[in-house]
């Protein structure tokens, strides 16, 4: 059960993350953000997740 739960927890986390991806290319495409920062966001997010996750199996 508890796998069930965070194996669906890691896949919301997954959806959260893409469907913020996608927003933010979209910005681009619109023209409301330029691309170059929308770079430095989508990495920035990246490096946040990689801390996050790293810092969960530390804990685990």
């Amino acid at each position: 059960m508890r796998k069930d739960l965070s194996r669906a927890f890691d896949d919301l986390k997954s959806a959260v993350i893409s469907a913020n991806f996608l927003i933010l290319d979209l910005l681009a495409m619109k023209k409301l953000i330029k691309e170059g920062k929308v770079n430095i966001v989508k990495s920035e997010i990246a490096r946040v997740i990689s801390a996050a996750q790293s810092a969960e199996k530390g804990e685990a």
